[in-house]
């Protein structure tokens, strides 16, 4: 997945959920923490905006030539194409 050259601010929770007293000791060690979904909270990461897929002419003959194809769900590493 292609992404942009600078990290987003949009926040994307990561990981476990944390209590609010585990959240505040976490905050202290310099991690950002949300509440997320009424649940507790969670650690937050900037996550990229996707721009393009580098990989879907590889996709797209693998669907033509009638195979099943199981891509993205999970986000992939973002790079930046020419490094």
């Amino acid at each position: 997945m292609l992404t942009t050259r600078h990290s987003s601010t949009r926040p994307k929770p990561i990981g476990s959920f944390f209590t609010e007293q585990e959240a505040e000791q976490l905050a202290k060690q310099g991690y950002t923490l949300k509440e997320d979904a009424g649940r507790g909270y969670r650690r937050v990461v900037a996550s990229p905006k996707p721009v393009d897929i580098i990989e879907k002419e590889t996709v797209k003959a693998l669907v033509e030539a009638g195979q099943v194809v199981i891509t993205v769900g999970g986000g992939g590493i973002p790079v930046i194409r020419g490094r």
